[in-house]
């Protein structure tokens, strides 16, 4: 069983999180989305507390196939980010969602995974565990440490929460699957989206200043179903969901149709 929870009432929604990353990423937005729906939030298989059973999006959308049976969840609607938008989509061909909204989807490069984008991870994660969490998190203790470390994946990275900071650099440094699921995954890319059902809704949402998915290599919609919507977000990094709260609830919640009233309220 993966590792996950699960809170809230109603039409479920399905969350998947990025590469070194884990289900606290969704962390500023699970308590407005689980107002209005149910939220199941699930660790990838090698990452946070789930366990390596396999390491890249097709392989994750079998496993997670299993578990929404085991869970007796019928073709949820799903909100993935990065690998999780492509392991999504995954999930869309083999028929087991009802509808993907992929935030900055990893897998839409043109031939491969962008030899820029693979140097910016593994040093990163390199860099993080060279360092260790003490000296990481006393770093992005302060709004300026904030930029200058997450800088490259947010176009907010000095107005984040401290906590959130944090998190996301634990989970990045704890992630010690990394180089395994970084050798399988780079070789491959998202194929065959014409076998998506046009009565499964697609929308890709791009950041328009994303520097781990840059336009020119990682947004190729070729293999995506005709009736795949997609668009990009101005002052949005590749973390989408924390450079755009207010409007990444917004669209989960169409997603999943539901609709918010009254208005959001963000967390200070």
């Amino acid at each position: 069983m993966l590792a996950f929870d699960r809170q809230g009432e109603g039409a479920p929604l399905l969350l998947l999180h990025g590469t070194n990353s884990s289900r606290e990423v969704w962390d500023p937005i699970i308590t407005q989305l689980s107002a209005h729906c149910e939220v199941i939030r699930v660790d990838l298989p090698a990452h946070g507390l789930s366990p390596p059973t396999s390491f890249t999006p097709p392989a994750f959308a079998l496993d997670l196939s299993e578990f929404l049976a085991e869970l007796g969840l019928h073709r949820p609607a799903v909100l993935g980010h990065s690998v999780g938008g492509w392991t999504a989509l995954e999930l869309a061909k083999l028929g087991q969602v009802s509808s993907v909204l992929a935030l900055a989807p990893a897998g839409l490069w043109r031939r491969r995974s962008p030899l820029l984008t693979d140097i910016g991870l593994s040093a990163s994660w390199r860099l993080g565990r060279l360092l260790g969490p003490s000296i990481v998190e006393k770093s992005l203790a302060r709004p300026l440490g904030r930029r200058a470390g997450l800088g490259w994946i947010s176009a907010q990275a000095q107005e984040l929460p401290r906590q959130l900071a944090l998190q996301s650099a634990r989970a990045a440094i704890a992630s010690k699957h990394f180089p395994e699921h970084f050798r399988q995954t780079r070789k491959l890319r998202f194929t065959d989206g014409h076998l998506i059902p046009a009565t499964v809704a697609i929308r890709v949402i791009w950041g328009e200043r994303d520097h781990v998915a840059p336009a020119n290599r990682s947004r190729s919609m070729s293999e995506l179903p005709g009736h795949a919507r997609s668009e990009t977000w101005p002052e949005c990094g590749h973390m989408i969901m924390w450079d755009q709260m207010a409007q990444t609830i917004q669209a989960a919640l169409e997603t999943v149709h539901v609709q918010s009233s009254p208005p959001l309220a963000l967390p200070d």
